[in-house]
C-alpha cells in the first residue's frame, strides 16, 4: 500500500461503524481507480479516505503499519494461531501447519487482533 492509503475494513473498525455501511456509501459516492481500488480487499486511496472521513465527520484515521516478527511457537490446538518469540504476541493466521520456529512473519493490527499480512507458507518453513 502507498502512503496515506488504508484498507476499508480497517477504516470501518477504527471509526466504529459497520463495514457494510461504509461499503454502501463507497459504491454510491466514490470512483473506482481514483478513490479506491480492489487488491484482494478494498483499499481506499488518500483521496477516498479524506472523502470518507469528511462525510462521516471523523478525525484523521491513521493506518496501522505492517510490523515484522519471528515465529516462536506454532503448534497450538487452535490451528489459527502463531505465537511470536516474545512469548506474548499471538497472530491470527489461516492455518499454522507450515510455520516453523525462526520464520519471519509480517502482521498488522486489525481491530483488537493482529493478523497475518500476505499468504501462509505453502511448504513447511518456506513461503
Amino acid at each position: 500500500m502507498k502512503e496515506g492509503e488504508i484498507v476499508e475494513r480497517v477504516l470501518a473498525a477504527e471509526i466504529g461503524l459497520p463495514h457494510k455501511r461504509i461499503a454502501a456509501w463507497r459504491k454510491e459516492h466514490l470512483d473506482k481507480g481514483l478513490d479506491w481500488r480492489y487488491e484482494r480487499e478494498v483499499i481506499l486511496t488518500a483521496n477516498g479516505k479524506a472523502k470518507v472521513e469528511g462525510f462521516f465527520q471523523v478525525g484523521n484515521v491513521v493506518s496501522p503499519g505492517v510490523q515484522m516478527g519471528i515465529v516462536g511457537r506454532f503448534n497450538f490446538r487452535n490451528p489459527k494461531l502463531v505465537l511470536l518469540e516474545d512469548g506474548v504476541t499471538t497472530i491470527r493466521v489461516r492455518d499454522n501447519k507450515n510455520f516453523r520456529l525462526g520464520m519471519s512473519i509480517k502482521f498488522r493490527k486489525e481491530g483488537e487482533h493482529l493478523v497475518l499480512v500476505g499468504r501462509c507458507p505453502r511448504w513447511p518453513g518456506r513461503y
